[in-house]
């Protein structure tokens, strides 16, 4: 059975191409259209993944959708019954909202050539679940989802067994901690639905005991293991996560974006991080009561926070966590798509396919003759570039060996590199497909990394990709109690004491860092880059980060890496297998 599944009108428009339980194309609209976190209907995502498997709209047997409309209604009019009157000066603005999406669906199935009558709606936090289950190696799991909200849940504690997943209980908006998250960085100064990873950041700075009190009057446990917001000074019920005038009587006055960062502001954010840390340990404790499981999955865009994962791991009641990396709403189009598949196959008496995704390099791929017309193009139009091949070397590995010790080369002179290879990588962490390169021995590049190359606060972090064989020599690894190899950087760990002052510029200020390992799933060029730099200089680590401006997507074609290199700060961008270096006047 062949599947299409679609996250639309929201933020990070994705299709996902499924096939009996193995996930054969997904992409993100943002990726084609160069939107971050778009809402538009995902149609060249689509186009992609139909190109990919060869098929056209009419191939399809279903097409799943990752919300339920008739729910999203329900919660509208009980929000406007229940916070009247305030809750009706939104209304409009909600109505208005429903009219453009009807209007917007339809309008985009038929310009995709989508059947209408194949389209199934997956309630929202059944695709979170649905997409960290089906492909996780367990036969029984829990489930716990969170995030923002889908159509009324905002947590959900849940089972999966018997080829099904099922949610057991939910905790519903507005009482939501994604919202609590979203609310407190916009009180620090920063963009709601944005720059989360900067409050993150900026928890690490500061001491949590200042505030730990108000927060617990902000986020309310329950004995159960369950959570309440308060209301009284946090406004979420008009669909936007703000906070209310009262809360200055408990973190002080909100900062402007414009006004400089204050010792109180880094102590709000750990005392926010610790919090939620908290509720959703308790929200574990509860599931594995409930449920008895020895695995848990999780999804939902709360659950990329890395930090908090870090604790998950080393503390929850359960033996192994698997985090699905496409937590955010690009999850629910592969959620959506195997949900869609496992109720047929269930409907039909068949066994539910359960095929794991060994890695995110899901997108467009351009070849090495591609990356060489694009850069002879650009140098044609007039861009200010020189292009050299990389030369044969006469080392192993044949072309891929060459590029990644020509890479590991600059890297280790103190450049800091564009690196685009392989298939696009899904999800919001470049993998080592459309990746920005450096090296993790200079404490220095931390600072010029943020400063001239991603252009934002200095205290955010960086991550380390380290050879999968290296690992547990650099860091203390969780082993067993994930359920997948950490490839993706969605879990914090403890950097080992010994290593930490080899690696200065990826050790957070805790000792930790947001580790990916690279093993036989990786593009094989970035596995021979880590190789290639561990032989030159005894480090087999590189920092990597996304390859894009401060604002936008991570790059996906060569046209977009040439543009982003011209316009930030990195000394050459390895192309396919050409070098691409600025020109010298």
């Amino acid at each position: 059975m062949t599947v299409l599944g679609i996250t639309s009108f929201a933020h990070d428009s994705a299709a996902a191409l499924v096939r009996d339980g193995r996930v054969i194309a997904l992409a993100e609209e943002e990726r084609f259209n160069r939107e971050r976190r778009t809402g538009r209907f995902p149609h060249e995502a689509i186009r992609f993944c139909l190109k990919t498997a060869g098929l056209g709209p009419g191939d399809l047997h279903a097409v799943g959708f990752f919300l339920r409309p008739d729910l999203v209604r329900g919660r509208i009019a009980a929000i406007a019954r229940d916070f009247f009157p305030r809750a009706l000066l939104d209304l409009p603005v909600r109505i208005g909202e429903q009219l453009a999406f009807h209007v917007g669906l339809e309008a985009g199935l038929r310009r995709a050539r989508l059947p209408r009558r194949r389209l199934v709606f997956v309630e929202h936090h059944l695709c979170h679940a649905a997409s960290a289950f089906y492909p996780s190696p367990w036969e029984r799991a829990a489930i716990l989802t969170v995030d923002g909200k889908g159509e009324w849940a905002a947590t959900t504690l849940g089972i999966g067994e018997g080829g099904a997943a099922r949610i057991l209980e939910e905790v519903r908006y507005p009482h939501s901690l994604g919202y609590l998250y979203a609310a407190i960085t916009g009180f620090i100064g920063f963009r709601p639905w944005s720059a989360e990873g900067s409050t993150m950041a900026l928890a690490s700075f500061g001491d949590p005991t200042r505030y730990r009190a108000a927060f617990a009057r902000l986020l309310r446990r329950r004995e159960d293991g369950g959570y309440a917001v308060c209301l009284d000074r946090l406004d979420f019920a008009i669909g936007q996560p703000r906070h209310r005038p009262a809360i200055e009587a408990l973190l002080g006055p909100a900062r402007r974006p414009d006004e400089p960062l204050e010792q109180r502001h880094h102590d709000v954010a750990a005392a926010l991080q610790e919090a939620v840390e908290e509720a959703v340990l308790a929200l574990l404790r509860r599931l594995h009561a409930l449920t008895g499981a020895d695995a848990v999955c999780l999804a939902g865009g709360v659950c990329l926070n890395a930090a908090m994962n870090g604790r998950i791991v080393a503390e929850s009641p359960f033996a192994s966590h698997l985090f699905q990396p496409l937590a955010s709403d690009q999850g629910t189009a592969l959620g959506a798509a195997l949900e869609v598949d496992a109720a047929a196959a269930r409907a039909a008496g068949r066994p539910v396919p359960r095929v794991p995704i060994e890695g995110l390099h899901l997108g467009p791929g351009h070849d090495d003759a591609r990356c060489r017309a694009a850069a002879d193009r650009a140098i044609a139009a007039g861009a200010p570039i020189r292009v050299a091949p990389v030369a044969a070397d006469g080392g192993p590995g044949g072309r891929d060996g060459a590029v990644a010790r020509a890479a590991a080369a600059a890297i280790a002179a103190g450049g800091a590199i564009g690196w685009v290879q392989g298939r696009l990588e899904a999800g919001p962490r470049a993998l080592g497909a459309r990746s920005i390169v450096a090296d993790p021995r200079d404490r220095a590049m931390h600072e010029r990394l943020n400063v001239s190359v991603k252009r934002r606060e200095l205290f955010r972090p960086f991550a380390p990709a380290v050879l999968a064989e290296a690992a547990d020599d650099w860091f203390r690894m969780p082993g067993a109690r994930t359920g997948r190899p950490l490839r993706d950087m969605i879990v914090c760990v403890p950097v080992r004491a010994e290593r930490a002052g080899q690696i200065p510029a990826v050790v957070h200020v805790d000792g930790s860092a947001r580790v990916q390992v690279v093993d036989e799933a990786a593009v094989p060029r970035y596995r021979a880059l880590l190789a290639a730099f561990g032989e030159l200089t005894g480090v087999p680590i590189v920092i990597n980060t996304s390859f894009n401006g401060r604002g936008e997507p991570i790059v996906a074609t060569p046209e977009d890496a040439i543009d982003c290199f011209l316009r930030i700060g990195l000394d050459a961008l390895f192309l396919g297998d050409v070098v691409v270096t600025r020109a010298r006047s």
